[in-house]
């Protein structure tokens, strides 16, 4: 059985190999890019992909480590806060007709 976990059907996050199957990193991964490249309108460098992979892999990491209800509610907060200073950082002054 040991040599099975060599194959095992999974996606690794950051701290550790694949072991069985986690769904998490398929969840968090796109879910940083949607709020990264959708609500904050960041532009697509290869930095910024680079950081909302790594983000959502820690993401999964500290689901599998502290539970979905933490993660999920500090990452709604820092969201909000996120979308809070870019809007504030932008003007939003309406256009001249």
């Amino acid at each position: 059985m040991r040599s099975m976990s060599a194959l095992a059907v999974g996606v690794p996050v950051l701290t550790g190999p694949a072991e069985g199957w986690n769904f998490w990193p398929l969840v968090g991964v796109p879910m940083v890019m949607v709020i990264a490249f959708g609500w904050w309108r960041l532009g697509a460098s290869a930095l910024a992909v680079t950081a909302t992979l790594l983000i959502g892999l820690i993401s999964a990491d500290a689901i599998r480590a502290w539970g979905v209800l933490p993660v999920v509610l500090g990452v709604a907060c820092l969201a909000a806060v996120g979308s809070t200073v870019r809007r504030r950082g932008c003007g939003s002054d309406p256009p001249t007709v």
